[in-house]
């Protein structure tokens, strides 16, 4: 090419850049059929135009005019001069150009000072080059440098080059080549701990290797499908989460799903979650401490304090500490372990773990839901949760008629919402208080309902067809039942044991030896204190009778 060409070439340049923008100032007036060849052409003259940006840097630099200019590198040449790139980019810019600059990436840098290779994917692919010819024989390097040349220039360089280092090693690694790799894993993966986002979240991040990513990719993409399904009147339900959102309830999913299996970590430690919590922690934040529609806050009437009890905050055995909403949602399902506290909040005894949804339980509401209960919802009874209808702080029974299964996602979503709903009264499925429109679900208010006869009646759970979902053995499938395999998951164990609700003898509102039941304080006034004269009813077996003072419970 002759200086005159490139001479006019030049000068010819501030006329492009008005063509330019032009058409950007007048894109409404571009035909629609013609909005695909002026990208074409504009995305062409970019990649031209990046080449010639770094052309002009990489002649400046072996020139000696960045260094007769003043210029500190070539990066701020670049941005000293006006050529219209941020620092960042100009200094990736000098950084690719650096990284090219040996005699075996001559292709390479060729592709970078066309435009055809950005910055980022010629760093990306020397990084590879260098990699690869550390770690197979001579024979191969030619090969390999026209290989990431070549790759560097595609639409998906990155993704293709870590395919073709991956593939070479696999081929040609030697076993000191693989083992360092092993080791070089070793040292970078892990998970960080929870960092606070500042707006009330929790951050952490993870670095895995390749056996690690295969195996939390195909958990997760397993349990991270779009719950997407049809309601019997033809009403498309869509997974409105995002994929983020359904990736993380994935892990959540699993990470139940080990909670609930028992295992013990080295030091003796369940993966369920911990928390110590007085009574008020679960109580719901009064209504007359709310705004209106203008954000104004409402008035009790009388002018001066309601005198509602007044929620409190928990913390878990790992310092977290937790609002009323976040407490409820874990005790829903969690082991009630009773804890007699002082006044100084002291521990001065310790009952038995009451599990609040026996595996009979359990089994029951699997055969009788079928996975979710939610409207809409198709996840399995492996990916599910037994959620009390009635929250137990609030006297909800821990029996089939108060439980229903949901997954994780949708028992956030009725926390979250207070949506309420009952096992209907032939005790076949769970009907819940929710309504769907356009925009999604929606909680509706709960209809009058009789609760002097069926299984919703908490008096007559004893009785009721419901409450009777018996096994072929006549055993009670609500929580304190006396007999049965899941006789160690109760506080009260053994025939005739006396308590909430069980079998025998001990039937509920039965007389006996018996410790609360899940879902239910002491037998006590009602309100979280032990009987007159301090001495709780005490289980068999309890080494001592439990002492006076405020209870707490362990979740």
């Amino acid at each position: 090419m002759s200086y005159l060409e490139v001479t006019a070439a030049s000068q010819a340049l501030p006329g492009l850049v008005e063509v330019v923008r032009t058409l950007v100032d007048g894109m409404g007036h571009v035909q629609t059929d013609d909005l695909a060849e002026v990208a074409a052409h504009a995305g062409a003259l970019l990649t031209a135009a990046r080449g010639l940006v770094l052309s002009c840097a990489d002649q400046a630099t072996s020139r000696g005019t960045v260094r007769e200019s003043g210029s500190a590198s070539t990066a701020a040449w670049l941005t000293d001069h006006g050529a219209g790139v941020t620092r960042t980019e100009s200094f990736l810019m000098r950084r690719a150009l650096m990284a090219c600059d040996t005699p075996a990436l001559v292709a390479l840098r060729e592709g970078l000072l066309s435009g055809r290779v950005t910055p980022t994917d010629a760093v990306h692919a020397a990084r590879v080059h260098a990699e690869l010819v550390g770690a197979t024989d001579p024979v191969w390097h030619e090969q390999v440098a026209a290989g990431v040349a070549d790759l560097a220039a595609r639409v998906d360089a990155r993704a293709e080059l870590d395919g073709f280092r991956l593939m070479m090693l696999a081929r040609y690694a030697t076993v000191a080549d693989q083992e360092r790799a092993a080791r070089h894993e070793q040292s970078r993966r892990g998970v960080s701990t929870f960092s606070a986002t500042g707006d009330g979240l929790w951050a952490f991040r993870g670095v895995v290797g390749d056996v690690d990513k295969v195996r939390l990719q195909a958990a997760l993409t397993a349990f991270s499908a779009p719950q997407t399904s049809t309601l019997p009147d033809g009403t498309v339900v869509r997974d409105e989460r995002t994929a983020a959102q359904r990736r993380l309830d994935a892990l959540l999913t699993i990470v139940g799903i080990a909670a609930s299996s028992g295992v013990r970590g080295p030091m003796g430690a369940t993966a369920r979650a911990s928390l110590v919590l007085t009574p008020e922690a679960l109580l719901e934040p009064c209504e007359h401490r709310a705004k209106d529609a203008f954000g104004l806050w409402r008035g009790t009437g009388g002018g001066g304090p309601c005198g509602c009890p007044v929620p409190a905050a928990c913390v878990d055995d790992l310092g977290t500490i937790l609002g009323p909403r976040a407490a409820r949602e874990l005790t829903c399902g969690a082991d009630i372990t009773p804890v007699w506290l002082d006044p100084a909040g002291r521990p001065l005894d310790v009952g038995r773990t009451t599990r609040l949804a026996t595996a009979r339980q359990r089994r029951a509401l699997e055969v009788r839901d079928a996975g979710c209960s939610f409207p809409g919802c198709d996840a399995a009874a492996s990916w599910c949760q037994a959620h009390h209808i009635v929250h137990w702080a609030d006297g909800g029974p821990t029996d089939l008629a108060n439980l229903a299964l949901v997954c994780g996602h949708h028992h956030r979503f009725i926390h979250a919402h207070h949506i309420t709903g009952r096992v209907t009264a032939d005790g076949s499925r769970v009907q819940w208080d929710i309504t769907h429109t356009w925009t999604g679900w929606h909680p509706t208010p709960p209809p009058d309902i009789d609760h002097s006869t069926g299984p919703e009646s908490d008096a007559d759970a004893a009785s009721s067809p419901d409450a009777g979902h018996r096994d072929g053995s006549g055993s009670s499938l609500n929580a304190d039942s006396g007999a049965g395999p899941d006789a160690d998951d109760r506080v009260s164990a053994g025939a005739g044991a006396g308590g909430s609700t069980g079998t025998g003898a001990g039937a509920k509102g039965g007389s006996g030896a018996g410790a609360p039941s899940a879902g239910r304080e002491p037998p006590d006034d009602g309100h979280g204190q032990p009987p007159p004269g301090g001495q709780p009813s005490r289980p068999p077996g309890d080494p001592a009778p439990r002492p006076p003072g405020h209870h707490a419970l362990t979740a």
